[in-house]
């Protein structure tokens, strides 16, 4: 997992946390909330890890702790601009109109935060390898997602029950990909003779600070989806 799904996990959660106030939906707030405050665990500790791995002479492979910093303040700042947003549109508007585009953007933050994935649709499609894939979270996203549908059926409210339906079928072909692909451990052999110099030490300590835990990383991506 990289800053970029950390953020849009906690910009997610938020989006719709302030959209579960507005319609006053118990569920949407208390599970978005909690999905919030992972995010930002996550986000610290990615953080955190990062400015370790830079002190110590190594290279992050997809990103550097300034990089990885400035998007997570661009994300706070989104995320207060949004909340100032709904507040304005409250008091001087309806709240109605707050709802109904809070509803919106929600929407297209859940769909955008799946969609980042099927990214890596191509690459599995070409390797015949879906070991990028965990089944653990890609079968609890799948129900995640069927029960988030049924609760915005059940609510007559379209900005659940739309994204979540869309969520869904992104799901299912994540698990065709596992099922037609399976998972493969990469082939890949590293030879070193003699005593490593400095230079070969940073370019084997690239790293991809990933979560070793799919459990950990469900808790993340489900709370995350939109509620």
């Amino acid at each position: 997992m990289t800053i970029t799904f950390f953020c849009a996990v906690f910009l997610n959660c938020n989006v719709w946390a302030m959209y579960g106030a507005q319609i006053t939906a118990a569920p949407v707030i208390i599970c978005n909330t909690i999905g919030g405050a992972i995010a930002a665990y996550c986000i610290l500790t990615f953080l955190t890890v990062a400015r370790i791995e830079e002190k110590s002479g190594r290279v992050l492979q997809s990103t550097t702790y300034r990089l990885a910093l400035m998007t997570t303040l661009f994300t706070c700042l989104l995320v207060v601009c949004i909340m100032i947003l709904m507040l304005c549109l409250m008091n001087f508007k309806s709240l109605f109109l707050s709802s109904q585009l809070n509803g919106i953007m929600g929407g297209f933050c859940s769909v955008f935060m799946l969609s980042s994935p099927l990214g890596m649709a191509k690459d599995i499609i070409k390797s015949k390898n879906a070991e990028s894939l965990q089944p653990v979270t890609v079968a609890s996203a799948t129900v995640n997602s069927i029960l988030w549908t049924l609760y915005g059926v059940l609510r007559l409210d379209i900005y659940i029950a739309l994204p979540n339906a869309l969520c869904t079928l992104a799901c299912f072909f994540q698990i065709f990909l596992l099922m037609r692909y399976g998972r493969h451990p990469s082939m890949f052999t590293m030879v070193m003779t003699g005593e490593p110099d400095k230079h070969t030490e940073a370019t084997v300590a690239h790293t991809e600070m990933t979560p070793r835990s799919p459990t950990i990383a469900f808790l993340v991506y489900a709370s995350g989806r939109n509620k």
